[in-house]
């Protein structure tokens, strides 16, 4: 991206969201519904701009546990022209247990929310980044939506156990395979600097294990309930998915909320 003059003196003016300015750009956080308003701008400018929907919850199954939720879409890009007007920004809520997330977006681009993880009633949903994962005997989750950047489904929990698998993450990481004792690990997810540190979006949760050891714990996502403790829940517009139930008929955690940032070049 070229950098080029911005703010005052010719240069870009906008307003909307938390603003900052570090590393040569000017940044606008979203983390929760807003607009974003150019109100002038240079000739040739251009914007950079990252859209994370919200993380599926973590799903319940009361003869075991249940699948983590999946990953919200991670969309990003570079060098993009925009007009001098408003524009809208939704960011989407993370998904209550048993629920998928829900959409953000910004200029068009539709972050699409992570799919729930499995519970009593069927495998983990398809959605965003990834689909939930899944619980003991149950398929895989259905092919997830193709909008998203980062399209990959949670992985299986292995049959005849009760170790359901994790949630997918938006890196393309599938969630880990539960089996045995072994943890069940979401997928990982995937780090931008575009708010002028690196943080790590999109992880998937783990999934739950009513005994044994715990999944790893993924950056932002919501770590499965193991050996009877509890789930986490997925951070804070982090867009990643909540951890699953640990216990038969336990409470799954929720999804993260997402996030919308867009900055430009700043002197």
């Amino acid at each position: 991206m070229q950098l080029l003059a911005a703010g005052g003196k010719g240069g870009v003016n906008a307003t909307g969201g938390t603003i900052t300015t570090t590393g040569g750009y000017r940044i606008h956080k979203f983390t929760s519904n807003g607009t974003f308003t150019i109100t002038s701008q240079p000739s040739g400018a251009t914007y950079d701009y990252l859209v994370v929907a919200g993380g599926g919850g973590g799903g319940t199954y009361s003869g075991s546990n249940g699948g983590g939720g999946g990953a919200g879409s991670f969309e990003t890009a570079s060098g993009v022209s925009l007009a001098v007007t408003s524009y809208t920004i939704v960011v989407g809520n993370g998904g209550a247990a048993n629920t998928s997330g829900n959409n953000s977006s910004f200029n068009g681009v539709i972050g699409y929310g992570g799919g729930r993880g499995g519970n009593n009633t069927s495998g983990g949903l398809a959605g965003g980044s990834s689909g939930g994962g899944v619980v003991n005997n149950n398929s895989g989750p259905p092919a997830p939506a193709g909008s998203g950047s980062n399209v990959f489904g949670g992985a299986n929990g292995n049959a005849g156990t009760h170790f359901p698998g994790g949630g997918g993450g938006g890196s393309g990481s599938a969630g880990g395979v539960g089996g045995g004792t072994a943890a069940c690990n979401g997928g990982s997810g995937k780090a931008s600097s575009i708010s002028g540190s690196s943080v790590t979006y999109a992880g998937g949760g783990g999934g739950g294990t009513n005994s044994g050891t715990a999944p790893t714990v993924i950056a932002g996502a919501g770590n499965g309930g193991y050996n009877g403790g509890a789930p986490t829940a997925a951070g804070a517009n982090t867009g990643s998915g909540g951890g699953a139930s640990g216990l038969g008929g336990g409470t799954a955690a929720a999804g993260g909320s997402g996030i919308v940032i867009v900055r430009y070049a700043y002197p």
